[in-house]
């Protein structure tokens, strides 16, 4: 569960929990509603993990076939289990300029899937927005 403590914003800094980004780097910010293809890697990324698993005891261990078929499926139900839980329905982003060839690109500071949290989100979504506008004014022309 996140609290409004989590979020700080002082002169320079915005931070979520231990995570510091400087305000002069984040050049906009976002809650996003996060979709099934967004969250796939996640997914993709837990069932290679249970994959490996499986490529582990495939190799140190001999097993029946069926013993092997069965692991298989158990891992792979595990692994797309904790992609699952591992997704987000909300995601707040800010759009962040790196220091190296990067450039600008939206990173996720925090995830839920809670709406209770969402509106929390929004509501740094406008702070974060008022506060941008404070720190850089629109240039005279």
């Amino acid at each position: 569960m996140l609290k409004s403590a989590s979020f700080k914003i002082d002169n320079d800094h915005f931070q979520f929990n231990n995570d510091r980004y400087p305000l002069a780097k984040i050049h906009g910010v976002r809650l996003k509603k996060m979709s099934l293809m967004d969250n796939l890697g996640f997914m993709a990324f837990w069932l290679a993990v249970s994959f490996g698993v499986f490529g582990f005891f495939a190799m140190c261990f001999h097993f029946s076939t069926e013993f092997y078929y069965s692991l298989l499926a158990l891992l792979a139900a595990i692994g797309l289990g904790l992609g699952f839980v591992s997704s987000a329905k909300y995601a707040l982003q800010i759009e962040f300029m790196h220091i190296d060839e990067t450039g600008k690109q939206w990173v996720n500071v925090a995830k839920t899937f809670s709406d209770q949290e969402k509106t929390r989100f929004e509501e740094q979504v406008n702070i974060l927005k008022s506060t941008l506008k404070i720190s850089r004014p629109n240039p005279q022309i």
